[in-house]
């Protein structure tokens, strides 16, 4: 992380990070024992550990297959990339890879004017670190003439993937499923 540019920013929005749940070095998802905890795992088990309800999804895939079928609980609003509605800090961010089943989910934990920070596990490929740096991303946002925010493909190539990943949206969980500190 560049330290620097953490300091310049303007922060919109950011959640505390429990820097101390990192993701695991197993995973517990039946034909994936021998990779490291996966995206969507650890995300699921980050609010879990917060004591915070996580749509139940059948498949690593579902949250961005959630975005694209607009078929939105109450609880879990979502938004797709592009969108009026800004990401906030709190929210699942979703991506998708062009092979089937390569989807990427992360945690966001800080909005900037200009960007937005992620947590996440598994980038770069099979990253098994416990240093929880290793586990951040910095993904650009823009605003458009038209207020409308947009993130360009996460650049998964550069990291073990074979090509980057489109932004598909972003969940946002309110009330109970809402993790500390996240704006409502």
């Amino acid at each position: 992380m560049n330290a620097l540019a953490l300091a310049a920013a303007i922060v919109l929005s950011e959640i505390p990070l429990a820097t101390s749940v990192v993701p695991g070095p197993k995973s517990q998802i039946p034909g994936y024992e021998r990779s490291v905890e996966q995206c969507g795992e650890f995300v699921y088990r980050y609010f879990r550990l917060h004591g915070h309800p996580y749509p139940d999804y059948p498949t690593l895939g579902q949250p961005a297959e959630y975005i694209r079928q607009a078929n939105y609980r109450a609880q879990f609003p979502a938004f797709s990339n592009p969108s009026s509605v800004p990401p906030r800090a709190g929210d699942i961010l979703t991506a998708q890879g062009h092979a089937q089943g390569e989807y990427h989910t992360a945690l966001i934990w800080k909005v900037e004017a200009d960007a937005v920070w992620v947590y996440h596990a598994n980038v770069p490929l099979g990253n098994a670190s416990r240093d929880w740096r290793d586990h951040v991303m910095r993904v650009p946002l823009t605003r458009a003439a038209d207020g409308t925010y947009f993130m360009p493909p996460l650049k998964t190539s550069e990291l073990g993937f074979r090509h980057d990943m489109g932004v598909v949206g972003w969940i946002h969980p309110t009330g109970s499923s809402r993790l500390p500190g996240a704006p409502d």
